[in-house]
């Protein structure tokens, strides 16, 4: 008596079925990954942004010291955009 299985396919389904779930695990891992590492990289980039601002605050008010102390007659709106500052003086 034969089998009611054609082919014996069951074996071939499972076998696909568990390299299409390894693969969309590998994938889904990834994309955690590169997520995390995205994230990662935005906080360095704004830290970096931060240690900027702060340091062309700094700049700008040394400058104002050196200009106020250097010349007592200056007066009206100084430009530095170097450092991303307009002095009011």
């Amino acid at each position: 008596m034969r089998s009611m299985r054609p082919c014996g396919c069951e074996a071939g389904f499972g076998a696909t079925a568990g390299v299409l779930l390894l693969a969309s695990g590998a994938l889904a891992m990834s994309l955690a990954a590169l997520g995390a590492a995205l994230a990662y990289a935005d906080s360095v980039y704004h830290e970096e942004l931060r240690v900027q601002a702060d340091m062309n605050n700094q700049a700008c008010q040394d400058s104002i010291s050196l200009i106020k102390s250097k010349d007592a007659f200056v007066s009206g709106t100084i430009d530095l955009p170097e450092f991303g500052c307009i002095l009011h003086i």
